[in-house]
Formats: C-alpha cells, structure tokens, sequence
C-alpha cells in the first residue's frame, strides 16, 4: 500500500504507464460517473460519487488489478486489515476481481484518510475498507479509481 500526495504519484508509477495516466487524468476532469477504458482491460478508469457510511462498509483485496484511488471531492477514511486475521465473507469472484471480508471485531492495522490532493495505490492481497465517513455524518464524495493490471504495473 502506498499514500502520499498526487504530485509525487510518477514516483510510483513506470514510465509506461505516464500516458496512460495522462488519459486518465483528462477524464477525471471531463467525463460524467462511469468506466473508461485507458488501455482495454488492462487499464481503466471507474468514477463514482457516492455517499460515505457510518458502518456496513466496504471490506476487500484483488488478485488482478492494483487501485489506485483518488477522492476528487471532500474525503473518507479507509482501513487497512491484514487479511489473515479476517474471514473470508465472499470468495474471490474472477468477474469482479474482488474477495470481500467480514472484519467481525478485528482491529485494522491502520486508518488513512483519504482526501482532495493525495492517493492510494492498494496492490493485489492489500485489504482495504472504503466509504467510511470522516465524522459522524455521511457525506457526499467523488471518487476515481484507476485499475491497473499487475503486470503492466510492475512493467
């Protein structure tokens, strides 16, 4: 897992991906909510707004595809767990690339709050648990999620 601020983000990102990036970012400010393809499967882009929780969140890890999630507007806090000290909730689905967890009492490794002008990049087996509301009112975000391939992220 990685989190800093978007502009160190080439810092993680090869040289092969700075176009692709480019694209997705030329989006990000000019497409309504939806998927874009960057580069086929191998890239794309989901945006999204949606409302964050106060509880019944969002818990899970990839086997395909890295995330890198950038929150556009307001913010949410999401937790890292180690997923051995989770149970599994749904199996791994190939369609979606998602394995969701119940996280039932078990303490998260680490909270991170994610908002305008920073990122996370969450690699395959990191599990992460999105759409927490930063206080105890729900609010409104943008969010856009670039899925990345892991062996074009590695490239």
């Amino acid at each position: 897992m990685v989190f800093d601020k978007i502009q160190n983000l080439n810092q993680y990102l090869g040289r092969s991906l700075n176009s692709a990036l480019e694209e997705a970012f030329k989006k990000i400010k000019t497409s309504p909510n939806g998927e874009y393809h960057i580069e086929g499967e191998e890239i794309f882009l989901k945006l999204m707004t949606y409302e964050t929780k106060l509880e019944d969140f969002i818990t899970e890890s990839h086997k395909k595809y890295i995330d890198l999630q950038i929150v556009l507007s307001w913010e949410e806090i999401i937790r890292i767990y180690d997923a051995n000290a989770l149970k599994i909730g749904v199996e791994y689905s190939e369609k979606n690339d998602c394995i969701f967890y119940n996280t039932n009492n078990v303490e998260c490794l680490n909270e991170l709050r994610l908002k305008d002008g920073f990122f996370a990049i969450f690699l395959p087996d990191d599990v992460h648990e999105t759409q927490i509301s930063p206080s105890d009112q729900v609010s409104t975000i943008r969010k856009a999620v670039l899925k990345i391939d892991k062996t074009r992220f590695n490239a």
